[in-house]
């Protein structure tokens, strides 16, 4: 198997262009996820650990829908490849869970400590700038490349059936390549002014962000789609007496 970690702006590029062309085919894959993204939003941040735990499953569910598709050209293998993954994102989502928790808890704690009053700066005023909303931008694009990117990796090494090690030797070829953060940062662009505007598109972050890495490490594990199906035709002839 052929690993390409050398990316150029155009593999960066073309991965975007095949990620639209895909969904512009398969219009119903991403009807689905919009829906299923909308639905995880809905969740408010009262909600935090049950937040973070849905968007980890919708990342796993969107990289396995989207996967399936393109390498099988149908979602017929889906329901073995969502349970072939399952130990892997079970642990994923237990651990992220685990995290939430605990640090609500320890927020919780500190607050109480310090005996901090909520309406102590309620009149400040926060300006942003170009240069703060530069750094939100490169700050998502980071998350993009430190959070999401290795939890698509995963998947394609379990997949693949590649170990921890070859795993994390591929992830650090991707994280020392500026022009990777540089491509993530249209989503990341997306997320920061619609989080500007007051609109949570957190859970349509992460599908984005985990659909790009996903095309991307297409490239990277040269994986092609599959050929689509040949349509057989059936032409009657009259019967003759």
């Amino acid at each position: 198997m052929n690993v390409n970690t050398k990316l150029n702006m155009q593999d960066l590029t073309r991965a975007y262009k095949n990620l639209a062309s895909f969904l512009f085919r398969h219009p119903v894959i991403g009807t689905i996820l919009l829906i299923l993204s909308g639905l995880v939003s809905e969740l408010s941040m009262a909600q935090f650990p049950l937040k973070m735990a849905a968007l980890v499953a919708l990342l796993g569910f969107s990289v396995a829908l989207v996967t399936t598709q393109y390498r099988t050209g149908s979602l017929g293998p889906l329901l073995a490849e969502l349970k072939f993954q399952q130990p892997l994102w079970l642990g994923v989502i237990t651990g992220v869970l685990a995290l939430s928790w605990g640090g609500i808890w320890v927020a919780q704690h500190l607050v109480r400590i310090s005996g901090a009053a909520h309406n102590q700066h309620s009149d400040t005023a926060i300006i942003l700038d170009g240069t703060v909303l530069g750094g939100m931008v490169v700050g998502a694009a980071l998350i993009c490349m430190t959070q999401i990117m290795p939890l698509v990796l995963s998947y394609f090494c379990l997949s693949l059936g590649l170990n921890k090690k070859q795993g994390e030797a591929i992830w650090l070829k991707l994280l020392t390549q500026l022009k990777l953060l540089v491509a993530f940062m249209p989503v990341a662009s997306l997320a920061v002014v619609a989080a500007f505007i007051g609109l949570d598109v957190s859970a349509l972050f992460v599908v984005l962000s985990a659909l790009y890495a996903t095309f991307v490490l297409f490239i990277v594990f040269e994986i092609d789609p599959a050929p689509p199906r040949e349509v057989v035709r059936f032409t009657l002839t009259p019967q003759t007496t």
